[in-house]
């Protein structure tokens, strides 16, 4: 299912619930950017270095599409049913009374990638959703809140400024006379417009001056028609604020869910994640380890499992590669939600796709390794025989997770003599 800013408030409650009903979700994310680290030499004998060189470079760039894929077991169909979404995510400023202008930077060489697998980059910059972090949310509502007890800071008149208003003045008083209740002034630009309004906030709290195209409309104030202007004007901040908060919807419910993350070389894709919608990375490695385990605490990373697994004879960890060299597994199907059609076809290198994908594959490793006595699933094999006979007899029964639990908050880290993130060390 395509997500944009156009059907993300109707789409979420989709979400929310595919998350809710999910065994795992897999993600995949595709960014503005994220050049190689010049100096490779430094980190190639520290792990914690290397976190320190992304993180630098992870602040610049922005996830621009995110795809999330949840996997439900049926018990009926003796299937996997898959709901995968695909967000374009764009800082936008167009969020009207709550909204933030983020600088962020863009890559040559990602963005021919993208163009290259047929990536919307119109559909990115006009349709795509935004996002605020908690601390970003909450400084919005105080600043509205100050706003609303304290108003606006007088401006100063400049000559041009008092010539204007001394016939505005006289304009304004003939509201009370006036046998329409209403006068319209013609401030020229907004150093005027703001003078306006500024008068009939401090002089004339009776009065009210509302906005129209070319014009202001200066009138009497009906009972409680300020009290009432108030409340429209906090609902339409608060309708903002909920267009402005965006996929951080979707981070929340992701953490809250404590479902399983899966992820195909996942590292860059958490610190992309946790930076963009938690507010930033900590200087600290192991404070990043924390922050992740409570957020996320179950990841699996499809990448190191082929990498590490004895027996699976990988040649390529690309996931399209590992898609073909793994479709002899014997595993259950996976089916396609019928109302997400999107992906009855490859889409490769677009997130919601990528994340179907690495979800697929993260399935037929955990059969192929829990159905095999070998590697870690010894006990998972052993239990399934005591439970449902030879395994023959019940090929597609449902698998614990915990067949993949040696590779547990383990990523891939094809760096130096590095091959793993642990994040639970």
């Amino acid at each position: 299912m395509e997500v944009i800013r156009s059907n993300f408030a109707d789409a979420l409650e989709r979400v929310g619930e595919a998350i809710h009903e999910a065994e795992f979700l897999a993600i995949d994310a595709e960014f503005s950017g994220l050049e190689q680290v010049a100096d490779l030499r430094k980190s190639e004998y520290d792990v914690e270095q290397y976190y320190i060189d992304i993180a630098a470079l992870v602040k610049r760039y922005n996830i621009i599409q995110f795809g999330l894929c949840a996997f439900t077991w049926s018990a009926v169909s003796q299937s996997y049913i898959s709901k995968p979404f695909n967000f374009y995510l764009f800082p936008t400023t167009t969020t009207g009374t709550a909204r933030l202008d983020r600088p962020f930077s863009v890559q040559p060489s990602a963005i021919d990638f993208l163009a290259k697998h047929s990536f919307d980059f119109n559909k990115w910059l006009y349709c795509g959703i935004p996002w605020l972090t908690q601390a970003e949310e909450e400084s919005l509502v105080q600043q509205y809140r100050n706003k609303v007890q304290k108003g606006f800071d007088d401006i100063v008149e400049d000559k041009k400024g008092k010539e204007y208003m001394e016939t505005a003045r006289i304009q304004i008083k003939q509201v009370y006379t006036s046998k329409d209740g209403f006068v319209n002034l013609v401030p020229h630009n907004a150093y005027l417009r703001r003078l306006v309004y500024q008068e009939i906030r401090n002089h004339h709290p009776d009065l009210i001056a509302q906005g129209r195209p070319g014009f202001i409309q200066v009138r009497v104030a009906k009972k409680d028609e300020s009290d009432q202007i108030k409340q429209r004007d906090m609902d339409r901040f608060e309708r903002d604020l909920s267009e402005a908060r965006g996929f951080r919807a979707v981070f929340d419910m992701m953490k809250a869910s404590r479902k399983p993350i899966v992820g195909h070389n996942l590292l860059v894709d958490i610190m992309m994640m946790q930076s963009q919608f938690e507010g930033g990375l900590p200087a600290d490695f192991e404070a990043f380890k924390r922050d992740i385990q409570m957020s996320f605490p179950c990841i699996l990373d499809t990448k190191f499992i082929c990498e590490t697994a004895a027996g699976l004879q990988i040649k390529s960890t690309s996931l399209d590669a590992l898609l073909d060299q793994t479709s002899q597994y014997d595993c259950p199907p996976v089916d396609m939600h019928p109302a997400f059609t999107r992906y009855f076809e490859g889409r490769l290198h677009e997130a919601g796709y990528d994340a179907y994908v690495t979800g697929r594959l993260l399935i037929r490793l955990m059969y192929h390794l829990g159905a095999s006595p070998t590697d870690i699933g010894v006990a998972q094999h052993q239990r399934a025989i005591a439970k449902s006979g030879p395994v023959g007899q019940n090929k597609h029964a449902k698998v614990d997770m915990n067949t993949l639990k040696a590779y547990y908050n383990k990523l891939n880290l094809s760096k130096g003599h590095f091959t793993v993130v642990n994040l639970d060390a």
